[in-house]
């Protein structure tokens, strides 16, 4: 008898999934207090809006919002989701294919030294549990499969978005 996962991708082969087909939406970690918590990687109080192309992010995503901090979470959400993924891909692929997001920002992120060091885009698995040995744990964040976590945040500057396995 066939696992799940090997009836949704090795029957499919020919057809596309998206990264929503199997995560969604959880949590969003912004600059704003009108979501879950501060967490400023910047180091100092720039605004959504002076980081990120919103209208640009808006054209790509056909997210468009009242405001442009919420068009930017929900545009680069639904982004994200709309990523193309594959059976066997690995940490290593989906970040690679979250590099397509730095056009996203502004000039300002990749002229100002602190901006751009805060800017690496980054996915991280969040499924893992701390056990005390150090290399396990290392090698369990960064060295994963897709389909083998339950619990992925994709990392911008000064904006973490969180995905849950459905």
């Amino acid at each position: 008898m066939k696992t799940l996962l090997e009836s949704i991708f090795d029957d499919n082969e020919s057809r596309p999934f998206k990264f929503g087909d199997l995560f969604k939406p959880t949590e969003v970690w912004a600059e704003d207090d009108k979501y879950k918590g501060y967490r400023s990687i910047s180091g100092r109080n720039y605004k959504l809006p002076d980081l990120y192309n919103y209208r640009l992010i808006s054209k790509d995503s056909k997210v468009n919002m009242d405001d442009p901090k919420e068009t930017i979470i929900a545009g680069l959400t639904k982004l994200i989701l709309d990523l193309p993924i594959s059976s066997k891909m690995t940490n290593h692929q989906f970040n690679e294919e979250l590099k397509g997001f730095y056009k996203y920002y502004k000039s300002v992120v990749n002229n100002t030294r602190r901006l751009k060091a805060a800017s690496f885009i980054f996915a991280t698995n969040h499924s893992v549990k701390y056990n005390g040995d150090i290399k396990a744990y290392s090698d369990a964040l960064n060295n994963w499969n897709l389909l083998d976590v339950d619990s992925i945040h994709v990392v911008f500057c000064d904006l973490e978005l969180a995905f849950k396995r459905s």
